[in-house]
């Protein structure tokens, strides 16, 4: 990428996108949820054979009544959009946290994994330990139980 285009991007379209996102994107996702409350509203009525009102409908985003099978379509159009959108979200905090670490998201995304492997490795060393010391310990109380302890005893000084 050219450094000119990459200067005009972060200095004019970042600052905007912030702004963007901090002022329009909550109102998008708020009606957003209105939306889906409304839908899946409408998807219950329809489910019990009912005739919603038609401000459910209004608010559900249709015109006019609709299907069922409508109604449950908008209903995984919506979801994706929320999936999209957190992963977008999830991504742009990745790169901002890359960005303030001063590395880049390649090498981030190595060290997060470096990490996740070490505590897994001391989990399960952790685990292992546990049942080792729970196999000792049983092995022991079998021996006790069978007879097979030690009866070996060491005498503390006296007259031979």
């Amino acid at each position: 990428m050219d450094c000119s285009v990459t200067h005009y991007f972060t200095v004019f379209v970042c600052p905007f996108l912030l702004v963007f996102h901090a002022t329009v994107l909550p109102h998008v996702a708020m009606s957003q949820e209105k939306k889906m409350n409304a839908l899946k509203e409408l998807a219950t009525i329809l489910k019990d054979k009912g005739t919603p009102a038609p401000e459910l409908w209004k608010a559900g985003g249709f015109a006019a009544a609709k299907r069922l099978k409508d109604v449950e379509q908008e209903i995984v159009k919506l979801r994706k959009t929320f999936s999209v959108e957190t992963k977008a979200k999830g991504a742009e905090e990745e790169r901002a946290e890359a960005e303030a670490a001063g590395v880049s998201l390649e090498e981030l995304r190595e060290q997060q994994k470096k990490k996740r492997d070490t505590e897994h490795q001391q989990d399960k060393r952790r685990l292992d330990d546990e049942r080792k010391s729970g196999r000792e310990t049983k092995l022991n109380v079998t021996k006790l139980a069978q007879g097979e302890f030690d009866l070996q005893t060491d005498y503390v000084g006296g007259d031979d």
